[in-house]
């Protein structure tokens, strides 16, 4: 069953939205779902899709076109989302076409009313899992960078307009929210990249989930009020990640022929993937911290509605303290300064 919100998301308020990543997988299929949820209202809807394959943004725009007349699109083309330096262009290009021409607020009645802003936004960047995760020249790990910094850079350089809605703004951050991998307790804490010999898929998503976790709640205490952060593990989803020819050959044929038969009962659709999504701008369930007077979805520091969520494949918490056993005082701010200690570094 879609999630209740796709219902009433049309009939309320006007929303510029930012997907980021996301002309193919599950961003496309985030976008599709948009355009399913806003086709009664399409006047309502503002997205600025921004990814690499120029094609594929096509085949999208197309589909708005057709199943959500009306509605506005700007495609972003971008070479590489892992570069800071990009991502400062990305956050340039939506900040000035916001400035350019501002969308219908809903604060009046006649629908004049304008202000430039960003309601939502969804980050989906990444390299597909078996693909070779290259130093880029900024000096960060490709997918490390992709899954994590350059998404944090980018909520960063749009909190102006994410704090200018005139409702909770919502970030939401594709991968693995809510996973947690063992963590040693007397071990340091898992920030910053591997080490060349632990490197690999199991221990970048575990630097990146713990990272992220506690960078958000971060987040989510600085902007009390005004953003809402949720990180989503969608489930495993079908699509053009398991056939890019940047695996390998014998990784592709697997997958077609004997796993991808096997766990189609476990499989979510590409369609229900997309609502799951959009569903995620809920702001009774997902409010930000001190908005939602004790309700909402538990936090990931198990506190109803307490603004930073890490949520399974159908959008729902655990319930329980993320990484309770290793959970300091100071962990927060100890990821936020490594954070922020390697963006300093990039920009000297």
């Amino acid at each position: 069953m879609p999630p209740p919100v796709l219902s009433t998301l049309p009939k309320g308020r006007p929303l510029v939205l930012a997907l980021i990543g996301a002309t193919s997988g599950i961003g496309s299929y985030t976008a599709r779902a948009l355009c399913r949820t806003f086709a009664s209202n399409p006047k309502k809807l503002r997205v600025y899709l921004v990814g690499r394959n120029a094609s594929r943004a096509a085949s999208i725009l197309e589909y708005a076109k057709e199943v959500c007349p009306g509605s506005e699109w700007v495609f972003l083309e971008v070479e590489d989302l892992a570069l800071m330096s990009e991502v400062d262009d990305v956050a340039r290009r939506i900040e000035e076409a916001e400035e350019k021409k501002a969308f219908w607020s809903g604060e009046d009645e006649e629908g004049m009313k304008t202000r430039k802003r960003l309601d939502g936004m969804w980050l989906c960047q990444a390299l597909s899992p078996m693909q070779e995760s290259r130093v880029t020249k900024e000096g960060l790990d490709t997918q490390l960078s992709l899954l994590y910094y350059s998404r944090i850079h980018l909520i960063q350089k749009l909190i102006p307009l994410l704090i200018s809605s005139p409702h909770p703004s919502h970030v939401i951050s594709i991968f693995a929210g809510g996973y947690q991998d063992r963590i040693s307790t007397t071990g340091p804490p898992p920030i910053g990249t591997p080490s060349p010999k632990a490197y690999g898929m199991t221990s970048v998503r575990t630097n990146v989930v713990f990272m992220k976790t506690f960078l958000f709640e971060e987040l989510a205490s600085k902007y009390a009020g005004k953003i809402s952060f949720t990180h989503i593990y969608p489930g495993l989803v079908d699509g053009p990640t398991f056939y890019s020819v940047v695996n390998p050959w014998w990784a592709r044929m697997l997958w077609r022929v004997i796993m991808k038969p096997l766990l189609s009962w476990y499989m979510t659709s590409a369609e229900v993937c997309g609502d799951v999504m959009v569903g995620l701008l809920d702001s009774v369930r997902y409010p930000p911290q001190g908005g939602s007077g004790g309700k909402g979805e538990m936090s990931t520091r198990a506190e109803p509605g307490d603004g930073a969520y890490g949520v399974g494949q159908r959008g729902d918490a655990s319930g329980k303290v993320m990484y309770e056993g290793i959970r300091k005082e100071d962990t927060g701010k100890r990821v936020w300064e490594h954070t922020m200690g390697v963006f300093e570094e990039i920009d000297k």
